[in-house]
């Protein structure tokens, strides 16, 4: 055994170093403090390390985002190129909504300084929304400058101020992108210079008072697709116009009827008219063909980056009614209750699926009726007294039923159609003349 302090061989009971005097004790500590000093040493050195490799996955992650930023920024803006010749003056690019990729609002146009006492950074340009399948014109020939991004209640908006045609005014615009598709708030048009200072949402209510805090509305309204200008619509009613001859030589083709020879076109009409509000036209043909189970309704509609028409919807029975709030009410052609109510499905437009959903399918039950055919009447929803219960029975495997009264139907159904809000449809008959005047008439 040898002395921690001074190297000298000792007898293994000495008590104290017979040289440098220090005490066996003493040595353990010394020993003790000095492996508990190595214990923090590899603790600070796997702390470092770990920390080491948490900045790097950081780092590499924060790289990664950036690259994906820059392609999504040079994707999107050659996109923009590809859609105007005018100079970008603004190009603002988020994932707005939130899926993973990126969107942008582009101004493209002429940019001046301060004019007759005005700020406006642009005029005489286009407001463009672009995404990964192209961009499209969402306002034309505006004067105005950017307000900034908003971050509301977790969504992204963008503020653009418009100044009016008189230039005495302006009022700002917002806009945010759902489900892939620009979007305007609410509270769009509203206001005046709508920014965000320090968290908060300020504004004018009038162009001379003083800026308050504001909120924006969640509530939205779809933009329309202004690329269905006149040359685009005539290319799309030129495509339905070649559908419509083959449908007129060959109908079986577009019917599946399970007999051909019951085909009769004579009653059969159709239309041409923009039914779910995206901007661009659909074909509405309704036929009477073979038995009352085979009528139906068929709806098509025009993919502007495929170019090509796609079927959408194919509705049993044939008469259909549409409404301004992507909802479509389809009627049945029989009644077996013998009521004065015919049974209908109300339908409303799904975007992501890209066609029309049925919600319910209605129809009354009455109490005439159900003692005659020895059939349960659901007495205890019958509180008017009258003897007719409304059914909303929804489309899925149970075919859940709710009941209600006289009142309760009235509003249930007032949530989804009215007359005011019913898009009027010109039908016509399926005829050679009337569809060689498709791209006459209805251009």
């Amino acid at each position: 055994m040898f002395c921690r302090q001074c190297g000298k061989e000792l007898k293994d009971d000495s008590a104290f170093c017979p040289y440098c005097g220090i005490k066996r004790k003493e040595e353990k500590q010394q020993k003790s403090k000095e492996k508990n000093m190595r214990k923090r040493v590899i603790v600070v050195i796997a702390v470092l390390l770990v920390a080491a490799i948490i900045l790097s996955i950081l780092f590499i992650r924060h790289n990664m985002q950036l690259e994906e930023m820059t392609q999504a920024e040079e994707k999107l803006t050659q996109l923009l190129k590809e859609s105007t010749d005018k100079p970008i003056v603004e190009f603002v690019y988020e994932d707005y909504d939130a899926d993973g990729t990126y969107e942008a609002y582009a101004v493209a146009g002429k940019t001046a300084g301060a004019a007759d006492g005005e700020k406006t950074e642009y005029y005489e340009a286009d407001v463009f929304f672009v995404n990964d399948s192209g961009a499209q014109i969402i306002q034309e020939s505006v004067s105005g400058k950017l307000n900034g991004v908003l971050d509301s209640n977790g969504k992204i908006y963008i503020s653009l101020e418009n100044i009016t045609e008189d230039k005495t005014e302006s009022y700002s615009y917002i806009y945010t992108v759902e489900e892939s598709n620009p979007v305007e708030s609410e509270t769009s048009g509203k206001y005046h210079e709508v920014h965000q200072e320090d968290g908060k949402i300020l504004a004018k209510e009038d162009i001379n008072a003083d800026f308050v805090e504001i909120e924006i509305s969640d509530k939205v309204n779809e933009i329309k697709n202004p690329d269905n200008n006149e040359e685009q619509k005539e290319k799309i009613h030129a495509e339905y116009q070649t559908l419509m001859r083959d449908f007129y030589n060959d109908p079986q083709k577009y019917l599946k009827l399970n007999n051909p020879s019951d085909i009769s076109i004579e009653n059969d009409t159709f239309a041409i008219a923009d039914v779910n509000e995206d901007g661009i036209d659909e074909l509405i043909l309704s036929s009477t063909s073979g038995i009352v189970g085979e009528w139906k309704t068929i709806i098509w509609s025009y993919d502007t980056q495929k170019e090509s028409v796609y079927e959408y919807n194919v509705v049993y029975p044939y008469e259909v009614e549409f409404y301004e709030n992507n909802i479509m009410l389809s009627k049945y052609g029989y009644n077996r209750t013998n009521g004065d109510m015919y049974p209908f499905e109300i339908y409303e437009f799904n975007k992501a699926e890209n066609k029309y959903v049925v919600i319910f399918l209605v129809y009354n039950s009455v109490k005439e009726y159900c003692e005659a055919m020895n059939e349960d009447f659901p007495e205890e929803y019958d509180k008017d007294n009258d003897g007719v219960v409304y059914c909303f029975s929804k489309v899925n495997e149970n075919y859940e039923v709710e009941y209600a009264d006289n009142n309760e139907y009235e509003r249930r159904i007032a949530e989804y159609i009215s007359d005011d809000k019913r898009i009027n449809i010109e039908y016509k008959k399926i005829t050679s003349g009337n569809i060689e005047n498709i791209t006459k008439s209805q251009s």
